[in-house]
């Protein structure tokens, strides 16, 4: 039986962060775990148990934003 696990965060951008790099980092995992910022798929496919980091720069607007990160 495979499980999977859903990780959903809330996260307010203030207008300060909006020059700023914004980088999500992803500590290895037995699978490929799926990135979702706003309703977009946002994660390159990579190998399982390798960590790698998102720039989500592009992704996050001022105010609030949604993430969802499936493993």
């Amino acid at each position: 039986m495979l499980c999977a696990t859903v990780i959903m965060e809330q996260v307010v951008v203030d207008q300060q962060w909006n020059i700023k790099d914004l980088i999500l980092s992803l500590e290895e995992s037995t699978t490929i775990p799926e990135v979702v910022v706003n309703g977009n798929r946002v994660n390159r496919e990579s190998e399982s148990y390798l960590s790698f980091l998102l720039d989500l720069s592009s992704e996050l607007m001022v105010g609030e934003n949604q993430i969802e990160i499936t493993r």
